[in-house]
């Protein structure tokens, strides 16, 4: 038995706990509704890393829906009053 396994647990736990932690703390600069509104761009990141990495590239059609998601993503959160930079920063 090496130390292989509880290092490598160690690092997984570490990247969990500084996700959460992470994303928790993005409810203390913005609201909630705020939030869900923006996780709205999730398959937009998803796309920019799935070229980022070279495992796929998206067809046109899937890039279009997915950036007219976007688009009324970014027109319904425009309103949004007590939108925190730093919150943002987290947040992303």
């Amino acid at each position: 038995f090496d130390g292989t396994l509880i290092r490598a647990s160690v690092v997984v736990g570490f990247a969990a706990a500084t996700c959460l932690c992470a994303g928790n703390s993005a409810y203390l600069y913005l609201s909630v509704s705020f939030i869900e509104i923006l996780k709205g761009y999730a398959p937009l990141v998803t796309m920019m890393m799935q070229g980022f990495f070279g495992i796929g590239y998206p067809e046109r059609k899937p890039v279009l829906a997915v950036l007219a998601s976007c688009v009324g993503t970014t027109i319904a959160s425009a309103g949004e009053v007590h939108a925190s930079p730093v919150g943002l920063l987290i947040f992303f």
